[in-house]
């Protein structure tokens, strides 16, 4: 009887020894990774190579990153490379993506060759466009009353894309016929509920359409 139970006994000694490793490996993994950010890495092509903090890194899946800002690099034979940064917290989830563009030939044929992969690039763009036009308006609520021309023309005011130390930013660009046209249209954004001298403006003098070359 007891030649019986004691296989018995060192099974159960070795089931419990598994638990508790099984769950000592849980609570490290749930402590470990709770401490860290989540970042869902989207790229196309999907062979590209990506490189976060000068480490190489598998793309289309989740990964588990370090809480602060970090600088990635992403590049691949006969398409444009790409740069950029990103700054993530502890427990937070964000989504990378990553879509280059042919630099030659050789990268349109490959898309070509690759349809799947050029519907993929064609459409993360087409988002992209709509978020930066989505986040002017957020930036910049006067562009929703654009273009404007004024009575006789005395100014004109539209926007457009522009940078700012390097970084893309709304740019409002204004047609003025004199000094006085210009504070007027600087006046009128005032009263748009906007203070132009946040804008990143560019005038252009442009004649009025009562000026006149020569003598009647």
């Amino acid at each position: 009887m007891q030649s019986e139970q004691k296989p018995l006994r060192r099974i159960t000694i070795v089931i419990f020894a598994l638990l508790v490793v099984a769950t000592s490996v849980l609570l490290w993994r749930s402590i470990h990774y709770g401490n860290m950010g989540k970042l869902n890495i989207v790229v196309a092509p999907d062979d590209i190579s990506l490189v976060i903090d000068n480490k190489k890194i598998k793309t289309n899946r989740l990964v588990y990153v370090t809480p602060g800002a970090h600088t990635w690099e992403a590049a691949r034979q006969d398409f444009t490379s790409k740069k950029g940064t990103f700054s993530i917290k502890k427990g937070e989830s964000q989504d990378l993506g990553i879509y280059l563009q042919p630099a030659n030939d050789a990268g349109r044929k490959w898309l070509a060759d690759h349809a799947e992969q050029g519907y993929k690039i064609e459409s993360q763009v087409g988002n992209r466009f709509t978020q930066l036009a989505d986040q002017a308006v957020d930036d910049t609520p006067l562009i929703k009353s654009l273009p404007f021309t004024a009575p006789g023309s005395e100014f004109v005011i539209n926007y457009g894309s522009g940078t700012v130390d390097g970084k893309p930013k709304t740019t409002i660009y204004i047609d003025i016929t004199s000094d006085q046209a210009k504070e007027d249209a600087r006046t009128w954004i005032k009263q748009q509920g906007t203070n132009p001298d946040t804008l990143n403006i560019v005038y252009n003098q442009v004649a009025s359409e009562n000026d006149s070359i020569g003598h009647q």
